[in-house]
């Protein structure tokens, strides 16, 4: 029975992760010359029901300035964004062409490709009482109480799309050099203020899953998850309480006290997911302190299988090794704050920026991680951490010898 509740609580371990919606809002200064929104997955278009299964990009972008200056605001997939991510450069004059040269083989413009298929690309600021350029000839195709919409379609599969800012723009003054790229980069440094929304299916439906409209793609059903499990420790806490109270042993205690900072965890996240779910926001400290919960409650349940192996209370009194065991134990704990933390402070403020976006731009070594997909598990500490707990694992092996 003891052993059959350990396995369950570790199979409901497993599910304790994290989940983004997006709503992007914030200011961005010209200065900075290249913004990363955000990297958003749309799911794949019905062809029998386009209007309700497609994603949308939709919001408010424009600027208090008197400037005349115009940037771009690019939506691509993974096809062109590469190429003209890594084309960007701040010390050459060619960069705003160079970064778009793949693009414009595609992208459709109002003034220089009128005969682009693909809908990348909005001038920016719109003006603060009406609509982006793009839109002015066809206001029915926005989101009510927008300035620009972008129509997301893909009926082969779901796909992840970029969005971004950056200060080029097709010169349309001047004949000679008429639609060829140009950095508006001033000396004056305009601030643009914009509130985004990326959602999954036909914003004006009646019927859309609230627990899927505001998530990227591979992160569909997470609040279903949660609320599953929340519910199945909701059972199974107070039950092991009742089991406790009968029976004071040294391992049901700790059993017990990793199943409340598991419980814990799992409610701290559902609060986040489920205000994430309608106002594209969560609650971040309760996403913080839940899976810093979820983190204790895993080691100390490698401590009490440690514990078990050895035999202690079960087949001895004395536990031999008993200060190497705790050493080890509370090295791998601080090994797991440490990338916990390491996560949050290092690689996840690119997420804190894209999926939540009030800071400032991020550093290129965060921002790149999120456009590369590169994890915890693909940094030093994340390794490092992964080999202590490959050991622990051995050493419990030999334990059980």
């Amino acid at each position: 029975m003891f052993k059959m509740k350990v396995i369950l609580l570790g199979i409901l371990y497993l599910f304790a992760r994290q989940a983004y919606c997006l709503h992007l809002t914030g200011k961005w200064k010209t200065s900075n010359y290249f913004l990363f929104f955000a990297k958003f997955g749309f799911q794949k278009t019905d062809i029998h029901d386009r209007i309700n299964t497609q994603g949308y990009i939709y919001g408010n972008i424009s600027s208090k300035s008197n400037s005349t200056d115009s940037m771009t605001l690019v939506v691509v997939d993974k096809e062109y964004f590469l190429g003209y991510y890594k084309n960007r450069s701040l010390t050459s004059s060619s960069n705003c062409a160079s970064m778009f040269s793949i693009i414009d083989t595609v992208a459709f413009d109002t003034v220089c490709f009128e005969d682009g298929q693909e809908d990348f690309l909005r001038r920016i600021p719109c003006p603060i009482d009406g609509l982006c350029p793009e839109h002015q000839a066809l206001p029915e195709k926005l989101v009510a109480g927008s300035q620009f919409t972008y129509q997301i379609q893909d009926v082969n599969q779901p796909k992840f799309w970029y969005i971004s800012l950056v200060t080029c723009s097709h010169q349309t003054e001047n004949a000679k050099s008429k639609c060829q790229w140009f950095n508006t980069q001033a000396e004056d440094d305009i601030e643009i203020d914009y509130d985004i929304w990326l959602v999954n299916g036909n914003p004006y439906t009646r019927h859309k899953n609230p627990f899927e409209f505001q998530f990227s793609y591979d992160n569909v059903d997470t609040v279903e998850i949660y609320i599953v499990f929340f519910v199945a420790y909701c059972i199974a806490v107070p039950l092991q309480f009742h089991s406790v109270w009968k029976r004071w042993h040294p391992l049901t205690r700790l059993l017990t006290l990793c199943m409340f900072l598991q419980f814990l965890g799992i409610f701290l996240n559902v609060v986040h997911v489920l205000k994430f779910a309608f106002d594209g926001v969560g609650v971040e400290k309760c996403d913080m302190v839940g899976n810093l919960a979820a983190i204790v409650s895993e080691c100390l349940m490698i401590l009490m299988l440690l514990l078990i192996a050895k035999g202690w209370t079960i087949t001895r009194m004395v536990m031999k090794c008993k200060l190497l065991t705790f050493a080890v134990w509370a090295a791998y704990l601080c090994f797991d704050i440490f990338l916990f933390v390491w996560n949050r402070v290092i690689l996840a403020r690119a997420y804190v920026h894209t999926m939540y976006t009030r800071c400032s731009l991020l550093p290129p070594q965060v921002e790149i991680d999120v456009i590369e997909d590169i994890d915890e598990y693909q940094t030093w500490p994340g390794w490092l951490t992964l080999s202590f707990r490959l050991s622990i694992m051995v050493w419990f092996l030999l334990e059980l010898r």
